[in-house]
């Protein structure tokens, strides 16, 4: 477009489940200085042989132009069924879409209770090996929304899915990148009726070809999942889950940031079930964070790492894993991890609360700054270490503290040879420390 917006789809801002609304109209930017009056409405599909509120594969979608913010993009879709196994809001596959300075939206839905095999919010992969799909903003924020809805029955669903195609392998490759904008991928899962599971943002890489690869040269990035509620998904209703089963690739699925901060949250409907489930593969290509990252802040109630088969690794400015309310609501035991060693902090779960579940440190962690673990009964099963002067290891718990021979703690340990050659900070070690026994 040279500059111009991009609207796709209809708009809906008053977000109910009504596709067919157009009573009340919302306000679009186009780009800079142009707003244009828009409906309050998905697209939605029309007959029970289409299955996706708005479909787009294999296409270019560009509003950049030289020296000038780019038009902003705003892609939406909603889908009520229909007679095929698949139902989707959005679904968009080898397809680039380039904004330079303007944002891109993508919003959809499923509502259907024609009980399909899958149904997302919005699905974006490559669609075959070797091809890829494209989100690229140079200025703007990256927005992507997706729900199923409260009425839906299918198997398998998920309100954002990411990456490689439901029940299928090897489809290729997704960028989503941004310069100074934010990006947000929220994904929540609803039904009435099911099997299998359904989460609320998935990622998932089945194959050494596929990939999904999330940065932002200053921006935030924020990756949130509310699973399913229904009682008959078992422990398959993950609010957020990153799956990377390839076994001849690394960097399958990364997070980055140069500047700006990481956030991922979880929540699931379902009281035995996780919120946060990090699956790995063999090689360990599952990275959050790097070097030049800001803050990574892992939050959910249950945050699970025990399905991976090589390390999870997590870098960045500082390391926060705590849970969404006050207390874990079942062991944290951090294993299958590889912490980066410019990590500038390390906080494991909340300083506020007396009741926490048991944290077991199994996974080993040496920190460029203090360290902070607070639960019920800590286990140290390994090694903590501090490497810059005056940095403090503090475990506070409301019950006991224990480990085993491999458990060490270590400060002012610059060079990791077991020995103090700066400043040592201070080691606490305060159990019942609620004073309830």
């Amino acid at each position: 477009t040279k500059g111009g917006g991009v609207w796709i789809g209809g708009s809906h801002s008053s977000h109910n489940d009504d596709a067919d609304s157009n009573a009340s109209g919302t306000q679009w930017t186009a780009y800079s200085g142009k707003n244009i009056e828009v409906g309050d409405g998905y697209s939605a599909n029309a007959s029970a042989s289409t299955v996706y509120g708005t479909y787009i594969p294999d296409s270019i979608i560009d509003t950049r132009r030289t020296g000038e913010t780019g038009g902003n993009l705003q892609i939406y879709g909603y889908s009520t069924g229909g007679s095929s196994a698949v139902s989707g809001g959005i679904d968009i596959r080898n397809t680039d879409l380039y904004t330079g300075g303007g944002s891109i939206t993508l919003e959809g839905i499923t509502s259907d209770s024609t009980t399909p095999a899958q149904a997302t919010g919005v699905s974006i992969n490559g669609d075959a090996v070797g091809e890829e799909t494209n989100i690229i903003s140079d200025g703007g924020d990256i927005n992507i929304i997706g729900s199923t809805a409260a009425d839906s029955g299918y198997s398998n669903g998920a309100g954002v899915w990411i990456g490689t195609y439901i029940n299928t392998s090897a489809t290729g490759g997704v960028n989503i990148t941004s310069g100074s904008g934010d990006i947000n991928i929220i994904g929540s899962a609803q039904r009435s009726a099911g099997s299998d599971w359904g989460h609320g943002l998935a990622i998932v890489s089945r194959d050494s070809a596929d990939f999904v690869h999330i940065s932002s040269t200053s921006g935030n990035i924020t990756l949130s999942g509310t699973g399913n509620t229904a009682s008959d998904v078992g422990n398959e209703a993950v609010g957020l889950v990153v799956q990377v089963e390839a076994d001849t690739a690394s960097d399958t699925f990364y997070v980055k940031t140069d500047s700006g901060s990481i956030t991922l949250t979880g929540n699931s409907g379902a009281s035995n079930d996780k919120d946060i489930d990090l699956r790995n593969g063999t090689v360990g290509g599952l990275t959050i964070g790097d070097s030049d990252t800001g803050t990574v802040a892992i939050s959910g109630d249950q945050i699970d790492f025990s399905t991976s088969t090589s390390n999870v690794n997590i870098n960045g400015g500082a390391l926060t894993l705590a849970p969404n309310s006050d207390n874990f609501s079942s062991t944290l035991t951090l294993e299958n991890v590889t912490l980066g060693s410019n990590l500038g902090a390390l906080t494991i779960g909340k300083s506020a609360s007396n009741a926490n579940a048991d944290v077991i440190i199994s996974s080993a962690a040496t920190i460029a700054g203090a360290i902070n673990i607070y639960g019920a009964n800590i286990t140290l099963n390994n090694i903590l270490r501090t490497t810059t002067a005056n940095s403090n290891v503090n475990l506070i718990a409301s019950g006991t503290i224990s480990g085993n021979s491999s458990a060490a703690i270590y400060t002012g340990d610059s060079d990791s040879n077991n020995t103090a050659d700066l400043t040592g900070g201070s080691v606490l070690l305060a159990a019942d420390s609620d004073n309830s026994s």
